[in-house]
């Protein structure tokens, strides 16, 4: 791994951003824009690891750094990591008292998020994981919709949380977040895992302000356009489910771990018309749902997927 940091780096920083980097050379940019724009009365490092990304990201980020040897520093690994392990190594280079998400097509479209969040955190010390309200934006630009979550109740909140607007305690962080696992063993991700590993020793809360864009990409870590894609990520993502069942002491149901890969490759079928597919998948499945059954017919199949491109547009 190469790290690249300048001697101007910022030293006793009160938060530390951290934003995993793989491609999305055109997100990248608004990303760390958001993040240098933040209005504080304290100072503030970014880390930012590149999971060997291979549309040119790597010069952006170097020339960022380059201008802002102050706030940056840069981990360039020598090999795919995958995500999980790219934050969690990220997380390992922090300072701050505070640890701020952003990911690398999200931004902060509110420039007192970071100062917001601290005040709180500093005022309200029983606090260990604080969010703001998000937007979405489409692919065309266009807001969607905007949340915020009401709910006092962690379970709740982790349901309805945008990864992007988290901000945590790092004494937490480190104490409870078993970060070399994440690495050793590649979860797929590596938010709400961590919330739910939080949620046991702190609580969480919500500042009432919309503070967050995150960016509905026609591919994500959670839209991805390969099966193949989707199945690789389902193998690890069984041996990170088995591995939260042993930590927090809740059964682990292979089927139920297999129906959540099935349903992901199912709901790409249906977007590619993949008749044949759609009824492969659909057959793997333990349970039944509108979509497994309009895979019985042909017909059915192709109404279905027709009704649902017209409700999108």
């Amino acid at each position: 791994m190469q790290i690249l940091v300048s001697e101007k780096f910022v030293l006793n920083p009160v938060v530390s951003v951290v934003i995993p980097s793989y491609n999305r050379k055109e997100f990248v940019v608004d990303t760390i824009n958001s993040v240098l724009n933040q209005e504080c009365n304290f100072d503030f490092e970014i880390i930012i690891g590149d999971d060997c990304s291979i549309d040119g990201v790597r010069e952006v980020l170097s020339d960022f750094q380059q201008t802002y040897p102050e706030k940056i520093k840069l981990l360039f690994y020598d090999k795919n990591i995958g995500l999980a392990a790219n934050w969690a190594t990220c997380i390992k280079e922090c300072c701050g008292k505070y640890i701020a998400n952003c990911d690398n097509d999200d931004y902060w479209h509110e420039k007192s998020k970071l100062q917001r969040q601290v005040d709180f955190l500093e005022q309200n010390p029983e606090v260990g994981l604080l969010s703001t309200g998000f937007q979405t934006i489409a692919p065309n630009g266009k807001i969607k919709r905007s949340s915020i979550p009401n709910s006092k109740d962690n379970k709740e909140l982790i349901r309805t949380q945008c990864n992007s607007s988290i901000i945590y305690r790092a004494e937490l962080l480190f104490k409870y977040v078993k970060l070399d696992d994440y690495i050793t063993y590649q979860f797929p991700l590596q938010d709400w895992n961590t919330w739910l590993f939080l949620s046991e020793h702190t609580k969480f809360d919500c500042l009432p302000i919309i503070a967050t864009t995150m960016r509905l990409n026609n591919e994500s870590i959670t839209r991805v356009e390969s099966y193949e894609a989707i199945i690789n990520r389902g193998k690890k993502g069984k041996i990170m489910y088995k591995y939260m069942a042993e930590q927090l002491n809740f059964p682990y149901i292979e089927q139920d771990d297999e129906d959540i890969t099935n349903e992901h490759l199912l709901r790409l079928a249906f977007k590619k018309m993949d008749y044949l597919r759609a009824k492969e998948f659909a057959g793997q499945m333990h349970k039944t749902t509108s979509k497994t059954k309009a895979t019985k017919n042909r017909l059915i199949f192709y109404a279905f997927c027709l009704l649902n491109r017209f409700k999108n547009l």
